[in-house]
């Protein structure tokens, strides 16, 4: 019984610790509404960017080459959604459609 209420201590502990660890983003909002004709530039923007030397030097599947790219895409979309902040390895990316809404009003 002893062994059990510890588990259950402890793993309550780690659940509440992990729900505190939680971010809480507040970053500007682009809207952005898929665009076929938008969606192929900015996929052929993040290719040219990803074959970069700056950003090849990074492992694919890492965020610092998710950062970089994104860095080479719009650097002042970047500053403005991720910079305080920058994407860390296994983060879901949340941020991504109000970036390609602000790389959108760029141009």
């Amino acid at each position: 019984m002893k062994l059990f209420l510890f588990f259950l201590f402890f793993f309550i502990t780690i659940l509440s610790a992990t729900v505190r660890l939680e971010k809480n983003f507040d970053y500007p909002k682009y809207a952005y509404s898929r665009n076929s004709q938008f969606e192929d530039r900015i996929k052929n923007l993040q290719y040219s960017c990803e074959t970069t030397v700056q950003c090849t030097i990074y492992h694919k599947e890492t965020a610092a080459r998710k950062n970089c790219v994104l860095k080479c895409v719009s650097k002042k979309c970047y500053d403005k959604i991720y910079a305080f902040d920058p994407l860390e390895d296994g983060e879901i990316d949340q941020r991504y459609k109000s970036f390609k809404g602000c790389v959108a009003t760029e141009n």
